[in-house]
């Protein structure tokens, strides 16, 4: 097997510099929300000491002077795809390690390109030069991952020797694993891949875990992840730009109308509906602001999706007057219509199915839904009469065929 990894360094911070060049010179720490936490998502490559998935706090104690920038997650998803539909051309198998980290099957190849440079020229291609694309080739994904990490931007790096031979100087933080295990290894003394492949592997498994058997063999050369094709989201994107910065409701509401009119019209959205629906914009004082939207259901109309986007901006402060628009729609499904049951209990249970999808595309992760079981309600002890069970561990509409009562 060969894989090359194709590796844009710190794409998040390259994406959002592309469109905001003011920030190509300043050091900047992009912030991204994590279960009410604000940790580093990416940052400026000028700064030493800072991993992705710290917290911000611990990124500022090392850093001063830096400029904050919320990240915009959605539009940096949608930038990479693009680049992952190029590569497609150029492999048959690609798969999304990550924004910014491709893996790419080459096996056979170089002979159907004709020779290693026509793939190499034809894999570069694919991605804008702006974002400095460097390519990584080995006999395995975590391997090649490494070689491109070395490569400087535009350059290959090739690894014609063993896996471990070549890994073992490399620093623990490239090892795909979370901000605190690294901290840990650090903590062991543990600071380069080759200190960790010459211990024992049943310490690193005793302090963490199953991570710790992935960590000793990825120091080892170890990596026999297959390539997991990756498979495109579709998504529909209109842009506009305001004739006047703006924050009055009512041009807001008129600009998502035009963008409605456009997307609806478009032939990927004939006969189809969407369940998500992100704006954004960019403000005149250089902030961005932006509302993803969860549809309750799959929306295949603009008026009813103008319904739901003004009932959910009306009321809202915007950070600046907004100098443009852009309206994603995502989610897209085949959904026309949808028949209802003669049945009352089979329309309740298709109503609250449907509301825990809207939930979990709300949350990005499926609830936790717990419902209230009869055990004995015929007992004395009001402990044993009901139970709080995981809301799926049932059939919920189980009904018991006798009736038992207290004397």
């Amino acid at each position: 097997m060969k894989i090359a990894c194709v590796l844009i360094s710190h794409f998040p911070w390259s994406a959002e510099s592309h469109r905001r060049p003011e920030l190509a010179d300043k050091p900047t720490i992009l912030v991204n929300a994590q279960g009410g936490q604000r940790q580093v998502l990416d940052f400026s490559p000028v700064l030493p000491g800072l991993l992705a998935g710290m917290p911000l706090q611990t990124a500022l104690s090392r850093c001063e002077g830096v400029t904050l920038v919320d990240a915009d997650t959605s539009y940096y998803q949608e930038t990479y795809e693009t680049i992952l539909k190029n590569l497609e051309q150029a492999a048959p198998a690609v798969e999304n390690s990550g924004l910014g980290c491709a893996y790419l099957d080459i096996a056979g190849l170089e002979e159907a390109y004709g020779s290693r440079d026509a793939l190499l020229k034809t894999i570069f291609a694919a991605i804008p030069p702006a974002f400095k694309a460097k390519t990584g080739i080995a006999a395995n994904k975590f391997t090649s991952y490494v070689a491109a990490v070395d490569a400087k931007p535009g350059q290959v790096v090739e690894v014609n020797t063993e896996a471990r031979d070549f890994l073992r100087d490399h620093p623990v933080d490239i090892l795909p694993v979370s901000w605190r295990s690294i901290e840990r290894l650090r903590g062991f003394g543990l600071t380069t891949l080759g200190q960790v492949a010459a211990s024992s592997s049943g310490p690193l498994q005793a302090q963490f875990g199953r991570e710790g058997y992935e960590i000793w063999h990825l120091s080892n050369g170890i990596d026999n992840s297959p390539i997991l094709p990756w498979h495109s989201t579709e998504f529909i994107s209109e842009y506009l730009s305001f004739p006047a910065p703006t924050v009055a409701s009512e041009v807001i509401l008129l600009g998502a109308d035009t963008l409605l009119s456009r997307a609806f019209s478009r032939p990927q959205l004939k006969g189809r509906c969407a369940r998500a629906a992100n704006l954004k914009s960019q403000t005149s004082n250089g902030s961005f602001w932006q509302r993803r939207l969860t549809f309750k259901e799959p929306l295949g109309s603009k008026s009813r999706a103008l319904f739901a986007i003004k009932s959910a901006i009306e009321s809202l402060t915007f950070p600046g007057p907004l100098e443009d628009l852009e309206l994603v729609l995502s989610g897209l499904t085949g959904e026309k219509g949808r028949q209802e049951s003669l049945f009352l209990h089979i329309r309740r249970q298709e109503q609250f199915n449907e509301a825990l999808r809207h939930l979990q595309a709300r949350m990005g992760k499926k609830p936790v839904i717990f419902q209230v079981k009869r055990m004995e309600p015929w007992s004395r002890i009001p402990e044993r009469r009901q139970a709080l069970i995981p809301f799926n561990s049932v059939p919920p509409f189980r009904k018991s065929a006798t009736r038992v009562f207290d004397k």
